[in-house]
């Protein structure tokens, strides 16, 4: 029996070329698709972004392949070509991102976890050791305990820190630092240790910064998070001493009002006497205070007088005694002081 030869069919070769180009997009398609879950771990919105625009892409141009006439197949072989070059430029960069995101993530944990070492040292030696208290100087009981009471807020919210947390390493460490700020504004700053202690804790506080910042982390968001925990931290130091003193000397200071290094029963005293009294008395004493560290008084004005000094607040001069009528001068500067009413 003789078989005749059946003649190819005009559209073989298109529908090969459909299947062919089809294969191909298919094929950088999933490229791009593991490129763009990459991109989401790593974090680079602007690869990310490029990323959904190409598989968008892609997807748009399979769709023209499917339903495209044989000879638009053949124009469209060009590009297709091209939108495979460019996926794969993006493929590259996702890559690359995903390496350069993974080292970074591996550096903020061995930074997170140099914090953590830092944080549990310091805490042995402030707390538990207490290297500083040797070199604590106060003006009064109150003041020492006012200074004990801001130490058992901070360890309070060291201890209310979720150590699961990657960040609370960094939030110890800046409450150690306010503690350590505390002692050497009573005294401390006369032991070297203070000081290499806050140096230390101030170079991991930056290196925790900027390993934060380069996986990823916002820095304003970052130093928000910061300023926060710092404003919540209880006053202390000079600024907060001066505070109370310059409240006391300008007429803000009420009986109810404390004022560290002045006795509590002594307060009544400081109340009794008139604005004016409180002033010049204050300020007198002040300007008989000699030394770093101030003593401790049983004197309200002295007590106040001898913290006033100690903060770093000058006081005019007065002269040692008032006659009612006379005329007074300072012994610095000369110049006339008028009769108190």
């Amino acid at each position: 029996m003789i078989f005749s030869k059946q003649p190819a069919s005009p559209n073989a070769p298109q529908s090969s070329l459909r299947v062919e180009l089809l294969g191909q997009l298919t094929g950088v398609q999933m490229a791009v698709e593991a490129a763009i879950a990459e991109l989401r771990r790593s974090g680079d919105g602007s690869l990310l972004a490029q990323g959904e625009r190409h598989l968008q892409s892609l997807q748009a141009l399979q769709a023209a392949l499917a339903t495209a006439s044989p000879t638009a197949l053949i124009s469209m072989r060009a590009e297709v070509l091209a939108s495979i070059t460019t996926a794969g430029t993006t493929v590259q960069q996702a890559r690359a991102a995903g390496s350069q995101q993974s080292a970074e993530m591996a550096s903020l944990a061995a930074v997170r976890a140099e914090s953590r070492q830092l944080a549990e040292a310091t805490q042995r030696a402030l707390f538990e050791d207490r290297i500083l208290d040797a070199s604590l100087r106060f003006a009064s009981p109150a003041e020492e305990e006012a200074y004990r009471q801001r130490e058992a807020e901070r360890l309070a919210l060291i201890d209310s820190l979720d150590p699961r947390n990657p960040r609370s390493a960094r939030d110890q460490l800046l409450i150690q630092r306010d503690q350590v700020d505390d002692a050497m504004a009573h005294g401390a700053d006369r032991d070297p240790r203070a000081q290499q202690m806050r140096d230390q804790i101030d170079r991991q506080l930056r290196l925790q910064r900027d390993a934060e910042i380069r996986a990823g982390r916002d820095p304003k968001e970052y130093d928000r998070e910061v300023e926060a925990l710092q404003a919540s931290l209880p006053r202390h130091g000079r600024g907060a001493r001066a505070e109370e003193r310059a409240a006391f000397i300008t007429g803000g200071w009420t009986a109810e009002m404390p004022i560290a290094g002045v006795k509590g029963s002594a307060m009544p005293a400081l109340a009794a006497s008139s604005a004016a009294d409180q002033k010049h008395a204050l300020a007198a004493s002040a300007e008989e205070m000699e030394g770093e560290a101030p003593a401790t008084f049983d004197d309200p004005v002295q007590q106040a007088a001898a913290q006033l000094k100690a903060a770093g607040v000058s006081a005019p001069a007065v002269p040692e005694a008032v006659t009612p009528g006379s005329d007074v001068r300072t012994a610095h500067t000369g110049e006339r002081i008028p009769p108190r009413a």
